[in-house]
């Protein structure tokens, strides 16, 4: 008996040695577990069987388990053209056309509006080469200030009157929730036009697409704020 006791005991102490020096490097984590010398009588000795330690990264790596960590961009637009951007500073807005067109900056149209024009190669304001596309972006001052709908209705007034044919289409809303109305319109003379609203620092931003409308359509919905 006393044999067996120093037997235990030592063993004990090779166990709590190899734990001691091991803890320091391994996770232990019991998985299964069974016990030797039942059979002989003698005082069972738990066997434990552990894993490989894990890394402190590995254990981050678990949370939020089932979701993918990237640093990509969640969404990121995409352009059927090498976008540039046009900025207007002082009205606040962005919108993104192709590179290798020509941009004319907004200058003053009378007492009350203001221009600029975006010109695909070899197109001009007055006009559109074979082919291509022209953009305008108008800003009125008019009133009343901040209300869209009555500035739209003044514009479909004036389309009648010029027996322009006007139809609505589906409009999309900008960055700070302000509404963009979006209108095909066709003229007498047959030229198609889209034509968008809104609003930009206070004022009305009308955008007039020609030529290609499915291009300027992509151009017109990369409008955004600042």
């Amino acid at each position: 008996m006393k044999t067996r006791f120093i037997l235990f005991v030592m063993l004990l102490a090779g166990a709590l040695a190899l734990s001691a020096c091991a803890g320091p490097v391994l996770w232990f984590i019991p998985v299964s577990s069974e016990t030797s010398n039942e059979s002989s009588g003698e005082a069972p000795i738990e066997v434990v069987e552990t894993l490989p330690a894990r890394s402190d990264a590995d254990s981050e790596d678990e949370v939020g388990s089932g979701f993918d960590v990237t640093s990509e961009p969640e969404f990121q637009t995409q352009f059927n053209y090498e976008p540039a951007e046009y900025l207007d500073e002082e009205a606040g807005f962005r919108l993104f056309y192709p590179v290798d067109w020509s941009v004319l900056p907004r200058e003053q149209v009378g007492d009350r509006g203001s221009q600029a024009a975006l010109l695909s190669p070899g197109s001009t304001i007055e006009q559109i080469a074979m082919g291509g596309s022209k953009i305008t972006l108008v800003i009125y001052n008019w009133d009343p200030k901040e209300d869209l709908d009555s500035y739209v209705a003044q514009r479909q007034l004036a389309w009648d009157a010029s027996g322009f044919t006007a139809i609505e289409r589906d409009g999309f809303k900008l960055d700070d929730n302000r509404e963009v109305r979006l209108y095909d319109v066709k003229p007498t003379d047959g030229v198609d036009l889209l034509v968008a609203f809104t609003i930009v620092d206070g004022e009305y931003l009308q955008i007039t697409g020609e030529g290609d409308l499915d291009l300027c359509e992509e151009i017109i919905r990369s409008l955004s704020t600042e």
